[in-house]
């Protein structure tokens, strides 16, 4: 008799599937190069041939407007001195992200550099020969009777322009550079009071301002001293005073009242300018603008 064999059917446990972890693989995307246009890449009538010049020449402007140099601004944006010659002449255009730190670095927006216009052009006076007792420099001889100023200047009837001719302010200004000074009268006008430590410009006499003889024109910082107001002149010449008086106190301030004005005229102080005859000179104005050269 044959046995009969029962099957019973096991349950068969598979080991769980071992996942595998694959690094993402990358994908290399090659990145688009950007290229000047050229007059094949794009119609004649959208092609401006001037455009590296004028914004070669917004910088220039614009650096000299606000009293840089080449060097200084170099230095800002990391450069040779030699790559801000290049692009202010226009043989060196500027990068989309340069343009933008160039705007920085000269107080000014891109698009007013791309535009070539940074701040519009003002005409104004040219008047005064900066030099310390009238000496040996550059002469107004051959320079035009108004200078064009590239840059934003508020009201320009009440500004007139002085070149400086020596060295008597070459710690403030080298000799060659053009400053747009802002009258007295115009100040005033403006709202804008005087205050200690503002570059001004000053005639100085031989006797006094109601002697009327001149001795020179000076720029300077105003300093306010135990009453007294006073040019302090920043040069490195030898020859030149380190400073000058603008007006003695006034008759009859005592002593306590001198002690005042030197304890409170720091920087930034307003002065309370009023003219009197017998000054040794006479304040002709603020600078609000210079351009230097170089």
């Amino acid at each position: 008799m044959r046995k009969a064999h029962i099957i019973v059917n096991k349950k068969v446990t598979e080991p769980a599937p071992t996942l595998q972890r694959f690094a993402p693989v990358p994908v290399s995307r090659p990145r688009p190069k950007l290229r000047v246009m050229s007059s094949s890449d794009v119609p004649d009538a959208q092609v401006d041939p001037d455009a590296n010049e004028r914004f070669a020449e917004a910088v220039r402007a614009q650096r000299r407007r606000i009293g840089m140099t080449q060097a200084e601004l170099a230095e800002r944006m990391g450069w040779e001195q030699s790559q801000v010659t290049r692009l202010e002449t226009g043989k060196r255009a500027a990068k989309v992200h340069e343009i933008f730190r160039l705007a920085h670095a000269l107080q000014c927006s891109a698009a007013q550099l791309l535009s070539g216009d940074p701040g519009g052009l003002a005409m104004v006076p040219l008047r005064e020969r900066i030099a310390f007792e009238d000496g040996p420099g550059l002469s107004l001889a051959g320079l035009p009777g108004q200078l064009p100023i590239a840059g934003s200047l508020e009201r320009p009837d009440g500004c007139f322009a002085a070149v400086v001719a020596d060295d008597s302010a070459d710690k403030l200004y080298p000799a060659g550079s053009i400053l747009v000074v802002r009258r007295v009268d115009s100040l005033a006008e403006l709202g804008r009071p005087l205050a200690v430590g503002d570059r001004v410009v000053i005639r100085r006499f031989r006797e006094s301002r109601e002697d009327g003889r001149a001795q020179d024109v000076l720029v300077g910082l105003l300093q306010a001293v135990a009453g007294d107001l006073q040019v302090v002149l920043r040069s490195s010449s030898r020859k030149v005073a380190s400073s000058v008086a603008l007006q003695h106190a006034a008759a009859g301030a005592g002593h306590y009242e001198r002690a005042f004005v030197t304890a409170t005229a720091g920087p930034g102080t307003a002065i309370d300018y009023e003219p009197r005859p017998d000054d040794p000179a006479e304040l002709l104005g603020a600078v609000v603008l210079a351009q230097v050269p170089g």
